[in-house]
């Protein structure tokens, strides 16, 4: 049983046609660093103990069958860097416990449902250079404009997700994630 792995450091399967629900038992695996599942059919609701793996930097999920609302405990990631959950089927707010990602760089939201605002994330720069994250490492949000309010989004490309993708200290720079003009309206 994969709760049994408790050295494991990376889970890397991805790609490999794997269906049903993600393992709650993989919650026991507090060494995890990197989980990659990206490129399966798992379905059903993240499970929250996901949450107690408070040393993963890069957590990859995209393009499975995964539904529902994220679990906020994901919030207690304090050590994510990357986050990407797009194309799948999920729904609702993305949570304000997300702005506790102080060294997130790229947040990827895109190809879901999820409604409301993501404006709390655009903290998220902000905070990290108080920190000490170097200013050359930028932080980006992929969403879907015409569902999520963004008020720190630099552009938004009608045939794909918005991004933002400031470079340079707390409320600056403007590099754009998808054209790299720079430029662009709020989305």
């Amino acid at each position: 049983e994969i709760g049994q792995l408790i050295n494991l450091e990376e889970l890397r399967v991805a790609s490999n046609e794997l269906v049903g629900n993600f393992p709650t038992e993989v919650g026991a695996l507090t060494r995890l660093r990197s989980i990659r599942i990206e490129r399966n059919d798992f379905d059903g609701s993240l499970p929250s103990e996901l949450g107690k793996l408070i040393h993963v930097h890069h957590l990859t999920m995209s393009r499975n069958d995964f539904v529902g609302e994220l679990p906020t405990m994901l919030g207690q990631l304090n050590s994510l860097r990357r986050f990407d959950v797009s194309y799948n089927n999920f729904t609702g707010p993305i949570s304000s416990h997300f702005a506790n990602w102080r060294f997130a760089e790229q947040l990827r939201f895109h190809g879901n449902q999820f409604n409301g605002s993501v404006s709390h994330l655009c903290s998220i720069n902000e905070t990290r250079y108080e920190i000490g994250v170097p200013s050359d490492v930028r932080f980006e949000i992929f969403i879907d404009c015409e569902m999520l309010e963004c008020t720190c989004c630099m552009s938004c490309d009608s045939n794909g997700p918005c991004g933002r993708g400031p470079s340079r200290g707390p409320g600056g720079g403007s590099c754009d994630a998808n054209d790299g003009d720079g430029g662009g309206g709020g989305g």
